[in-house]
């Protein structure tokens, strides 16, 4: 038995033409659990200045153009919150990949993360299939 192997699971990713390859990687632990938390929280917050603030926009005189800047550099900085989340909690989960390559190579875990953060949505898909993976459903919950 490899210990390195243990607890690992993959996730399958299928292209246009129904190929597939699979990414290994570990279980979420309780830590990336709370960051993931914290993270969601953040952006929820900055999505609903931006959802109030739109609908100032329409009346002329609502928002300032300073005001306007503040929520939109507000709604990018939770967005970066979140990719680089993505990204790092990708680089300490993901573990290798079966059947898949970049440029020819079977690529190292950081250059396989690199790779699925800069196309996002495969990185995105992961992510919430990591997270969802170890979610606690109505289910499965205390009675």
């Amino acid at each position: 038995m490899e210990l390195n192997k243990w607890n690992v699971r993959e996730y399958e990713l299928t292209d246009e033409e129904g190929e597939k390859a699979y990414i290994l990687y570990r279980p979420m632990t309780q830590g990336w659990r709370a960051k993931h938390l914290e993270v969601s929280l953040r952006l929820q917050k900055a999505i609903g200045k931006v959802q109030g603030g739109a609908a100032l926009v329409e009346d002329p005189e609502g928002l300032s153009e300073e005001q306007i800047e503040e929520l939109v550099e507000s709604h990018a900085e939770a967005m970066r919150s979140l990719i680089n989340f993505q990204r790092e909690m990708l680089l300490d989960l993901v573990t290798g990949c079966r059947e898949l390559t970049i440029d020819g190579e079977s690529p190292s875990p950081e250059t396989l993360v690199d790779a699925l953060v800069t196309l996002e949505g495969p990185a995105a898909d992961l992510v919430r299939h990591i997270v969802q993976e170890g979610s606690v459903s109505a289910e499965e919950g205390k009675d």
